[in-house]
């Protein structure tokens, strides 16, 4: 994830005005993700978070 939050964190330097990013994170390690989220907010680029939790899909 760090990778791809990364490569993002790229693209939004270089058009700062005009990009925002949402941080990847890996839910299976919480305190992993804690730390990811942390980091990537602190630099004021990234402005929310991918939560993908497809285990309860499909919904009733």
């Amino acid at each position: 994830m760090r990778d791809t939050n990364g490569a993002l964190a790229e693209a939004i330097a270089a058009r700062p005005k005009r990009l925002a990013g949402f941080a990847a994170l890996p839910l299976a390690a919480p305190d992993q993700a804690a730390k990811e989220l942390g980091r990537r907010f602190k630099t004021r680029k990234f402005v929310g978070a991918v939560i993908k939790v497809q285990s309860f899909w499909p919904l009733p």
